[in-house]
Parts: C-alpha cells; sequence; structure tokens
C-alpha cells in the first residue's frame, strides 16, 4: 500500500518520485528516477537507499559474461 509519494521535476525529461509504501507490513522508501519519452514517464532507476538497481542488474550482467 502507497503510503506518501513526493514527485519533484529537475528539468522538462527528468523527475524523481519518491514513495513510501508497506509490503507484507514492512515500511519501505524508494526513491524512482524518471525520464520522459514522447508523452508518457518511464521509470529510469529505483533506487533503494544507496542501492541502484540499474547498476546492480549492471554488474550481474558483466559477472555473467
Amino acid at each position: 500500500v502507497v503510503t506518501a509519494l513526493a514527485v519533484a521535476q529537475a528539468d522538462p525529461n527528468t523527475a524523481e518520485a519518491n514513495v513510501s509504501f508497506t509490503n507484507a507490513g514492512e515500511a519501505k522508501s524508494v526513491q524512482l528516477e524518471l525520464v520522459r519519452e514522447g508523452p508518457n514517464w518511464k521509470v529510469e532507476d529505483i533506487v533503494d537507499g544507496t542501492t541502484s538497481l540499474h547498476d546492480t542488474l549492471m554488474a550481474v550482467a558483466e559477472r555473467a559474461g
């Protein structure tokens, strides 16, 4: 369940959304990095504290060769 949402647009094509929610009774917060593609906004990255999902997945792909 989303408990809080705050969006700040950095420029016409990028924005950040701070989202707080509960998952299985545990409170969580993440930052969504958003980019505009045409008329749509898309999630470019999800950051949990200091951990970037994009960076984590790129590291896994590099190790896999």
